[in-house]
């Protein structure tokens, strides 16, 4: 795709999000007290089927070990912020870039590692049921190719996917379940041509609130290889948010890989404002 395409095309998209946004930021001035927040999970934020009240503005660091896909032998830090806006009831839009630093274990065609922005994603999602304390979502990705293919940092592709999900609340807490098709494509990352494959990816877990403005989270994510040769993303995640602020949930979380192509361990530290 042609770079100054996207080097426009970036911004107006971020734009659009935020425009849909400000009716709700003004209207928000006024409310009190601040409604709970949405909370959502770590590894499936967009496709959680739970929607944000009306708006989420966060920001998480993850610090990788052993893996930082779609690199299996590489550690790394990334810096990622993520918008999430409810313009109608029902409706979820988004996006989220990272900033990438990884450092290879051995050079990969001459390079150990790069420092930059990856690919942008933005998301649209619709909950089609809304039933007492079930609920059933449906919704769409598109990656953009903002990062730098030739420094490791994207894949230089428009890359779509589809995903399905369900939340049911079961006692203190919300069982989530989900699952989606990743259509990849051909790309050349670090000069190494790479075959795609469209990925499929299964997830699920618990969220529960054990006490007032506390939560604890348990989730199981996997994603099929997406490129021929390359290793599935398998992690075990467990987290913990703290909602003692108005409007602000504070999260963390421990992850282990089970499959060579997940980080060994990753850590991730988070703040999101929402209302």
């Amino acid at each position: 795709m042609n770079r100054r395409i996207v080097a426009l095309a970036v911004p107006a998209l971020l734009a659009a999000i935020l425009a849909a946004g400000m009716p709700i930021f003004a209207q928000s001035a006024t409310t009190t007290p601040p409604p709970a927040p949405t909370l959502r999970f770590f590894q499936q934020f967009i496709t959680d089927a739970a929607i944000v009240d009306k708006q989420w503005w966060g920001a998480e660091m993850r610090w990788q070990g052993g893996a930082v896909p779609p690199f299996e032998n590489a550690d790394g830090f990334l810096l990622t912020p993520t918008i999430a806006i409810s313009p109608v009831k029902n409706l979820e839009v988004g996006g989220t870039i990272s900033y990438i630093k990884y450092d290879l274990d051995r050079s990969f065609h001459g390079t150990s590692g790069e420092t930059g922005l990856g690919d942008l994603t933005i998301y649209g999602k619709y909950r089609f049921l809304h039933q007492g304390h079930f609920d059933v979502t449906g919704g769409v990705t598109f990656s953009l190719p903002t990062g730098s293919e030739s420094d490791g940092l994207g894949t230089g592709k428009f890359v779509p996917s589809i995903f399905g999900a369900m939340r049911m609340q079961a006692g203190d807490g919300s069982f989530l379940g989900e699952a989606g098709f990743r259509f990849n494509h051909d790309s050349t990352v670090l000069d190494a041509d790479l075959q795609a494959k469209t990925s499929t990816f299964l997830g699920g877990g618990y969220i529960w609130e054990p006490a007032k403005s506390l939560a604890v989270s348990g989730e199981l994510t996997v994603e099929s290889e997406r490129y021929d040769g390359a290793s599935s993303d398998f992690r075990l995640t467990g987290g913990v948010q703290w909602m003692g602020l108005p409007h602000s949930v504070l999260r963390g979380a421990l992850s282990a890989g089970l499959s060579d192509g997940a980080p060994d361990y990753e850590i991730i530290l988070g703040y999101a404002y929402t209302f």
